[in-house]
């Protein structure tokens, strides 16, 4: 009789190992792989977001609100940073690994990259095909949202470099330090999600108030506050970004203000656990 317990007690931990082994593969590639998962939901929502920014022309209020849906999708799943500017904040704060945050920052700018792509493809599909003219009204108001080319001097912002450096700073700022203290809220997702896109909406409105007197065509922007929509924004226009005052602009700056941002909102949480625990 004891033989046969334990034989039968072998039997069913082999059933067991197998029925366990048989539940692991069935997770696929994704599961095995989180990380995976993650870069796909960056670029699916860096991509959204660019596109986003793209149909309502950059207004900050509607940019605003396509940003919380989309972190209301995708937060749960790669924290939808969505910026190379927050996953450099996050990385510079140890809230993430170097590993993951080159992933995101890959992803991201391929995401932009993407939509940018695809809303140029769509444009040159409907672009009407008649006489001069027409391809020059057609030049003039169905171009995508754009870069103003800083490095013209018919845009007359030669030696204003520092006050769109400032600008981009500043609301990245405001955007890293909303960014910083909602990513600590996975209980309220909600809450969570509207606070990414206020803070958005409240970086655009103090970059934007500061760097608009400076446009003088439509359809363009001297702000995005995302180094990887900007890119975007640059090949948009049909301008070169790699100059020293575009990358100083439009990637040294933000990547700056992430890193205060997210400097600032730790200091902040360290200071008030002091004051509570005295």
């Amino acid at each position: 009789m004891a033989k046969k317990s334990s034989s039968s007690k072998t039997s069913a931990s082999a059933k067991t190992t197998t029925v366990t082994s048989v539940k692991t593969q069935k997770g696929g590639f994704l599961s095995d792989t989180p990380l995976a998962g993650m870069g796909i939901a960056e670029f699916v929502g860096t991509f959204l977001l660019t596109a986003s920014v793209f149909a309502v022309q950059g207004q900050p209020l509607f940019v605003a609100f396509a940003l919380i849906g989309i972190v209301l999708i995708f937060g749960g799943i790669s924290g939808a940073h969505l910026n190379p500017a927050i996953t450099v904040g996050a990385l510079a704060t140890k809230r993430i690994k170097g590993k993951r945050a080159l992933v995101y920052i890959v992803a991201q700018v391929l995401g932009a990259l993407a939509a940018f792509a695809l809303f140029s493809g769509f444009l040159s599909a409907t672009a009407p095909a008649t006489t001069e003219t027409s391809e020059s009204v057609y030049s003039n108001s169905q171009q995508l949202f754009h870069v103003v080319d800083i490095t013209a001097e018919e845009a007359g912002i030669q030696g204003k470099e520092w006050v769109l450096f400032a600008a981009e700073i500043i609301g990245v700022f405001a955007l890293s330090l909303g960014v910083s203290v909602a990513l600590k809220e996975r209980k309220e997702k909600v809450a969570a999600a509207a606070g990414v896109g206020l803070a958005l909406l409240i970086g655009l409105l103090l970059a934007s108030s500061i760097t608009s007197v400076l446009l003088t065509e439509s359809n363009t922007t001297l702000t995005f506050l995302n180094p990887a929509i900007a890119l975007s924004g640059y090949f948009a226009g049909g301008l070169n970004m790699f100059n020293l005052w575009p990358l100083m602009i439009f990637v040294v700056a933000p990547l700056v203000g992430g890193v205060l941002g997210f400097g600032l909102s730790d200091l902040l949480e360290k200071s008030n656990k002091k004051s509570v625990e005295a």
